[in-house]
C-alpha cells in the first residue's frame, strides 16, 4: 500500500475541533473539510525517503512550510507549532495573533510543537500534575523560558521540558527521583546544563 494514499489516513484525526458545516444542512468536521482536499501525491523522491521526512522535521520553521506547501506532511505526522502554552486557572492558553486563545488540550489528538514558553501556574493544589500530564502530547520543547509552580514533576520529566530552557522559575515545585526521593537543588542543576538562570 502507497504510504500517501489518502485512504490510509482515515484514521488520523486532525487536531482541529467538530463544528457545524452549515451547507445544505450538511454537517461535517474541520478534519473532513481538510481530508476532502488532499490528494494523493506524486514526489520525485521515493515513498521510504518522503515519510522519514514527514516524521522527522529539522526545526518547527521548516515543518511550517512543508505544512504550507502540501497537506501530505500534516496527515503523516500532525503537530501543532505553538509559540506560548500557558495552563492557569482558567485552564490551558496560547498566544496566537496577538491574542490569547483557550484551548482544550484533551481534544487534541495531534502532537505539540512548543517554540517559546510554556508556562504552568494553577492558582489551587488540585492540579499539581498538569505539568506531568502534558508531556505526553509534546512532540518537541524548543522553548527558552520554563514557568512551574506548585507543582510535582518527576526528574526525567524535568529534563525532557528543560531541553532547550535557559531561564527557569520554580515556586514551590517538588521534583522526585524515580525512587521517591527528593532531588536537591544541586543534582537539578547539574541535570540541566543549558538553564543559566534560575528564579
Amino acid at each position: 500500500m502507497d504510504s500517501s494514499d489518502p485512504q490510509t489516513t482515515n484514521s488520523i484525526r486532525s487536531p482541529l475541533s467538530s463544528i457545524a458545516y452549515n451547507s445544505s444542512m450538511i454537517t461535517a468536521s474541520k478534519r473532513d473539510v481538510f481530508l476532502s482536499t488532499y490528494c494523493r501525491q506524486k514526489f520525485t523522491f521515493p515513498g521510504s525517503m518522503m515519510h522519514y521526512i514527514a516524521k522527522n522535521p529539522k526545526n518547527s520553521k521548516g515543518y511550517q512550510k512543508m505544512v504550507k506547501s502540501c497537506k501530505y506532511f500534516f496527515v503523516k505526522n500532525p503537530i501543532l507549532i505553538l509559540s506560548d502554552l500557558r495552563y492557569t486557572q482558567n485552564g490551558w492558553k496560547t498566544y496566537d495573533n496577538k491574542t490569547w486563545k483557550s484551548i482544550d488540550i484533551d481534544r487534541i489528538s495531534c502532537k505539540l510543537w512548543i517554540t517559546d514558553k510554556h508556562e504552568v501556574v494553577p492558582t489551587n493544589d488540585s492540579n499539581n500534575y498538569i505539568a506531568s500530564s502534558i508531556i505526553a502530547k509534546i512532540y518537541q520543547c524548543d522553548f527558552k523560558y520554563l514557568f512551574l509552580s506548585n507543582q510535582f514533576i518527576s526528574l526525567h520529566e524535568l529534563i525532557f521540558l528543560c531541553s532547550s530552557v535557559e531561564a527557569l522559575h520554580f515556586s514551590i515545585v517538588n521534583v522526585k527521583n524515580d525512587d521517591g526521593t527528593v532531588v536537591s537543588f544541586d543534582k537539578l542543576i547539574e541535570q540541566l546544563p543549558n538553564v543559566k538562570k534560575v528564579i
